[in-house]
């Protein structure tokens, strides 16, 4: 396995055997497989549907990782290690349900286990960001209006800081829901949370962010 890696645009590619896998498939162009198609013929031996996984799926599982680190190299690390994981527990998944929340699962286990042994990082609001590459949190998009535009920028880079300050708990439960949109129950799926405490969690995160972005937002966008 080979992997090719800058940071905000993760690669990971599988080196193709020039030979197809007993029960190699040829993918139509015209109609693209489901994520569970393609993971079942992973098992059955195609390097080429995981390869296609992989494209499909890179770069959130990076942005996930470096929301959860803010280091770049780290993010790249734990992105690595989460598609090997799910390449070699493919087994364990249940090609009746949906993959992508599964694939946050262990994406998820990967970034806590990670930190279980070191201390999560914290960013303060007025620290620098390191990569400016990575995903931006959604707030209303002004492209029509060049200062507004400037000012969005400017709010997304606070905002992405201010998320840093969370502890790893609700940190987690936030990019999955407003990064990634998963729903609760699949929040909990991933993270081992009951449902209960994923509303609680995001709603105590939710509180948190407001109070430190509130001077923030009043300046770049006015009281409410």
């Amino acid at each position: 396995m080979q992997q090719v890696s800058t940071a905000g645009a993760w690669r990971l590619r599988f080196n193709v055997p020039t030979r197809p896998a007993k029960n190699s498939h040829v993918m139509a162009k015209s109609a693209p497989l489901s994520d569970a198609e393609l993971a079942v013929r992973c098992r059955e031996g195609d390097l080429t549907a995981f390869d296609e996984l992989v494209q499909r799926y890179q770069r959130r599982i990076y942005h996930l990782a470096y929301r959860m680190t803010g280091d770049p190299d780290t993010a790249d690390d734990l992105a690595q290690e989460v598609f090997v994981r799910v390449y070699t527990r493919l087994h364990l998944y249940d090609a009746q349900r949906p993959f992508a929340p599964w694939l946050f699962q262990v994406a998820t286990n990967v970034c806590l286990n990670e930190f279980k042994a070191r201390p999560l990082p914290t960013v303060s609001l007025d620290a620098p960001r390191e990569d400016e590459d990575a995903a931006p949190l959604e707030i209303p998009d002004w492209t029509d209006n060049p200062e507004k535009l400037a000012q969005q920028k400017e709010f997304q880079r606070l905002v992405q800081k201010a998320l840093m300050s969370l502890p790893p708990h609700y940190r987690i439960v936030m990019v999955l829901r407003h990064l990634e949109g998963l729903e609760y129950g699949e929040i909990a799926q991933a993270t081992g949370m009951p449902l209960g405490t994923v509303k609680t969690n995001l709603f105590r995160a939710k509180e948190i962010l407001r109070e430190k972005l509130k001077p923030v937002w009043e300046m770049y966008f006015g009281k409410a």
